[in-house]
């Protein structure tokens, strides 16, 4: 596949893994290995950043000046969808939300979507103390017994672009960015509204953040001490993590339908593969602005393998076959929703009889509390 950027993603995603032959790699001491090996990646990120950069700049000046030349320059709106559930995904995760919530809305963010994916039954749903906290703030909660139909790896707990596409689905922003929980956005962020088109595709570059709970300022975003910029080897290619941060027009998302549907069983790539959908319908990337990623131990960056046991699932590859084609019933679209709080609603099948065991039980946890 030819993206609209004109290389091949196939060609870019398999060329840099084994920059250096295996032959050479056996007999070299490690520490020249290393040594060769850090060169070598250096190389490739700067030619990787020059060529970000220059395709911003020709995808996105036309859209700036556009905008620059209108005499009524109208704010888009910006909205954010994000999954997540009432566990200990970290150890602090009720506060990384919450945290995220509250400095995002101040950067950029309009409207915040919260889907709340396979809560545990036996804890309050976290959805309804988020909503009642952040009025610009809707959550959609996905019982278990969805959950149970549409996933069939017995090790992973949350779908996480299933999750994205019920908000991605249900958003009123103009633009829509999905995000994750643990992810703060720069204020050089902002620049994006005066680039905003119906064709772009955001990216931003991530940087590592130490973060344990102090008051959170564009000082200490920026501080070296609390950060460290990501990369991984020579792997820096365009769509890795890119489900930290992806912005893209609600049109454009919805013409592709939000994410693979057809992926029940792995999570890893599953986002980068849906980038590469935006970009096969017509999408021009474009890099702007840094996100931060509160580090935690969680992360698939961690992970030395992706096998069909691991918790992600089996790695794929991911940029082919594209575009696919989700069911018109996409993001669960097929689910009736249930208000059961203010701005809250479970979101049940419409046909046959509910099951409502699980939600009985959550919703009696949930006002208990």
């Amino acid at each position: 596949m030819r993206s609209s950027t004109g290389f091949r993603m196939s060609e870019q995603l398999e060329n840099d893994a084994h920059l250096l032959p295996a032959t050479l790699r056996r007999i070299m001491p490690a520490s020249l290995r290393m040594a060769l090996g850090k060169a070598v990646s250096k190389s490739v990120m700067l030619y990787r950043d020059s060529v970000d950069v220059r395709h911003t700049v020709s995808n996105v000046a036309p859209s700036v000046l556009r905008n620059t030349l209108k005499l009524r320059f109208k704010r888009p709106t910006v909205g954010a969808v994000f999954v997540g559930r009432n566990d200990d995904y970290v150890a602090d995760n009720e506060a990384r939300i919450r945290a995220m919530i509250e400095w995002n809305t101040k950067v950029l963010c309009d409207e915040m979507i919260f889907v709340e994916w396979n809560p545990l039954p036996d804890k309050p749903l976290l959805s309804l103390s988020l909503t009642r906290d952040y009025p610009q703030l809707r959550a959609y909660v996905v019982p278990p017994e969805i959950h149970s139909e549409v996933c069939s790896h017995p090790r992973m707990v949350v779908m996480e672009e299933f999750g994205k596409n019920v908000g991605l689905r249900r958003a009123h922003s103009e633009y829509i960015c999905v995000t994750n929980s643990y992810i703060l956005w720069d204020r050089n962020v902002r620049r994006m509204l005066r680039a905003l088109n119906k064709r772009l595709v955001f990216r931003t570059r991530r940087i590592e953040l130490k973060w344990d709970g102090q008051a959170l300022t564009q000082e200490y975003l920026r501080d070296s001490l609390n950060r460290g910029e990501f990369r991984r080897g020579w792997k820096q290619e365009l769509s890795f993590g890119c489900g930290d941060f992806l912005l893209a027009h609600r049109d454009l998302w919805n013409r592709a339908r939000g994410y693979d549907e057809s992926l029940r069983n792995v999570r890893i790539h599953a986002d980068g593969r849906g980038l590469l959908q935006l970009l096969a319908l017509g999408g021009r990337p474009a890099h702007m602005g840094y996100h931060y990623h509160i580090s935690h131990g969680s992360s698939s960056a961690g992970q030395s393998a992706f096998t069909k046991d691991s918790p992600y699932g089996e790695s794929f590859k991911y940029w082919e076959n594209l575009p696919y084609e989700n069911p018109a019933t996409w993001g669960l679209g097929d689910c009736r929703e249930e208000e059961v709080g203010e701005r809250v609603w479970v979101l049940r099948r419409k046909s046959g009889s509910p099951q409502v065991s699980s939600l009985k039980k959550l919703n009696e946890n949930s006002q208990a509390h």
